[in-house]
């Protein structure tokens, strides 16, 4: 929902109906603003803090902006003029404080998500619902913070899919005879692909019965041929474009104006409602072509409605050229019906949906690299290349800008490639979720027994512990450095600033938080995150680059001369870290001027520093 980049179409789909379904959404959210600032203005915030932390209002999911009537109906009467840069920063405060409003109203947004998820997936197949769903709420974009929105959305989801479940079990076992009697009737000619023949009695009963998407699924185990390792993806895409060809036909009733449509809704009249044929649409096809129909609208009215496009068992884009009159024959699917991409995509939401039972709170995208790396296994034990599983991963794989190097992608197949000819057992997405779960548990368990009580054979001393613990290197796994590595960006130090606190006596209390908090040595992403840290509490970039050169025990610092300036500068280009760095440089310009008109109004006299200061940004009108 408050996501970067433009919605897709099914989360579109999910906020309108999240908004219908929602009516008093827009009196709810004033009266939280309303009662949030008027805390914040008791609080001490100013007038232009209360006004920064409306940048952070969540009108802007109903309109396209803050208008002025809104701002007048929740900006609290008089305000202070004067900020009071001792708070917390006015958006994080602001945050905070929605948070704990938005949780009164949780089961409320819980049940009206169930009854649009529910909604949705008469519209689409069960895996963009879930798309649409996770990451994209209307709670996460309500409560403003996604480790706190993440375990609900789960919690939320598996409870939909739960009940979905019993409901889906209960319609197929009613309507099993209606899907045997489909299943007895359909081709048995092995000159078609399997996938097309059990695909043509899949569709027939969807739409005859009108079950959902799972309760076909649950007939499909039982009934279908197919018995590869892949079995459980072959069901899932089986009864996924089934399911997708069965809408196609029941959007023809609601689409009167397009040309194809029309033609194709006659068709199936005509027939008394069984599904047409590819030579059917092929027909309207070359008809429409003949009545001079432009190719882009005819290719437009092909994607939306036609029911070929979404069959099992043909090739989606041969079927398209066809029926535009670029090619000819029939489009079946050539070779295996899962392709590299159907299993990767597989793979990964069945991690995915793992972790969701699991009840852990935690995704495929914050191990992304490590699901990567099993996916790659999997896709070259299924006999991909690995120019088509690099190509996968660059499209769909989730990897991060600075990640898309053409080493790091040689060096994650390298080691799926490794495994594989190792003999190792590929792990299934259940045992990669319960190892992670188990690794953090033990983790959790050891610092526990920590704080519990200190084994007689501990050293007491100093001298003694830094002898000990230099002999005694922590020797770790692969896994767990990647581990390690992954938990960095999301890690921040906890040192406050205090009124004199020098720029080397920070870094290095934040430096110590890092080496107490991780099992891997000290590194360069570490000093990232002091950066930020420091910015924040409002020291200036060269106090920090001379804290960094003196105190970084990064490795890469040895072999840089200008190890600090250069990553000041790294930190500062990253795109991910640019709101965050605005916040920093309007804090530090607050604070500054606080210090000079305070001097200024004691009277006291100005060091070369200060009016360096004045003259680079004057707030104040301090005479240069």
């Amino acid at each position: 929902m408050n996501q970067e980049g433009p919605l897709t179409e099914e989360q579109r789909l999910y906020r309108s109906l999240a908004v219908k379904e929602n009516a008093s959404l827009g009196a709810v959210i004033e009266a939280i603003e309303r009662g949030i600032l008027e805390r914040m203005k008791r609080e001490g915030y100013g007038e232009n803090q209360l006004s920064a932390a409306l940048s952070a209002s969540r009108i802007t999911l109903l309109t396209k902006e803050l208008d002025r009537d809104y701002l007048q109906r929740v900006f609290p009467e008089d305000a202070d003029s004067a900020d009071n840069l001792a708070l917390p920063l006015a958006a994080a405060r602001f945050n905070e404080l929605y948070e704990g409003e938005i949780a009164a109203v949780k089961p409320e947004l819980a049940a009206s998500d169930a009854k649009i998820l529910a909604a949705m997936q008469e519209r689409m197949p069960l895996e963009s619902v879930r798309e649409a769903y996770l990451g994209s709420s209307l709670y996460r974009a309500l409560v403003g913070n996604d480790r706190t929105a993440q375990p609900e959305e789960q919690r939320v989801w598996k409870s939909y899919r739960e009940a979905r479940e019993k409901e889906a079990a209960r319609d197929a076992q009613e309507t099993e005879d209606i899907f045997a009697a489909c299943w007895q009737q359909r081709s048995r000619s092995q000159a078609l692909p399997l996938a097309y023949r059990e695909g043509r009695a899949a569709v027939e009963y969807l739409r005859e019965t009108g079950v959902s998407e799972d309760a076909l699924r649950d007939l499909l185990e039982k009934y279908a041929e197919y018995e590869g390792r892949d079995r459980d993806a072959y069901l899932r895409k089986l009864a996924r474009e089934a399911y997708k060809e069965k809408l196609a036909y029941d959007a023809l009733q609601a689409n009167e104006e397009d040309a194809f449509a029309a033609a194709l809704k006659l068709f199936v009249q005509e027939r008394d409602g069984k599904p047409v044929s590819f030579a059917d649409e092929k027909l309207i096809a070359d008809a429409l072509r003949e009545a001079q129909a432009e190719e882009t609208s005819l290719r437009a009215s092909l994607l939306s409605g036609s029911p070929a496009l979404r069959a099992p068992g043909f090739d989606h884009n041969a079927a398209l050229a066809v029926l535009l009159g670029q090619a000819e024959g029939m489009p079946f699917q050539r070779g295996s019906y899962l392709t590299s991409e159907d299993r990767y995509k597989d793979f990964i939401s069945s991690c995915e949906e793992a972790l969701i039972a699991q009840g852990a709170g935690r995704s495929v995208a914050e191990e992304r690299a490590c699901y990567n790396k099993l996916a790659a296994r999997e896709l070259l034990e299924a006999g991909a290349t690995e120019e088509e599983i690099k190509d996968i991963l660059l499209r769909i794989g989730g990897i991060p800008a600075k990640e898309r190097a053409k080493r790091n992608l040689d060096k994650l197949l390298a080691e799926a490639r490794e495994a594989m000819e190792r003999g190792e057992a590929p792990e299934t997405p259940v045992a990669v979720a319960e190892e992670n779960e188990n690794v953090r548990k033990e983790e959790k368990k050891r610092v526990r027994a920590i704080w519990k009580e200190e084994p007689a054979d501990i050293p007491q001393s100093e001298e003694a512990l830094e002898q000990s613990e230099s002999q005694a290197p922590v020797v770790i796994s692969a896994r767990e450095r990647r581990r390690e590595l992954a938990r960095i960006p999301i890690f921040s130090p906890k040192s406050e600033r205090g009124e004199d606190t020098p720029a080397d006596e920070f870094y290095d209390s934040c430096k110590q938080e890092y080496k107490e908090e991780f099992l891997i040595p000290f590194n360069d992403q570490m000093d990232e995150g002091i950066i930020l840290c420091m910015l924040n509490q409002g020291y200036e970039e060269k106090e920090i680059v001379a804290a960094m050169d003196r105190l970084s025990e990064a490795a890469s610092r040895a072999h840089q001369s200008n190890y600090a300036a250069n990553k000041m500068k790294n930190v500062k280009k990253k795109p991910k870290y640019q709101n965050l760095l605005k916040g920093f440089e309007q804090k530090l310009v607050n604070a500054e001027r606080n210090y000079l008109q305070t001097k200024y109004r004691e009277g006291k006299k100005m060091t070369s520093y200060d009016e360096a200061l004045v003259r680079r940004r004057d707030p104040c009108g301090v005479p240069q």
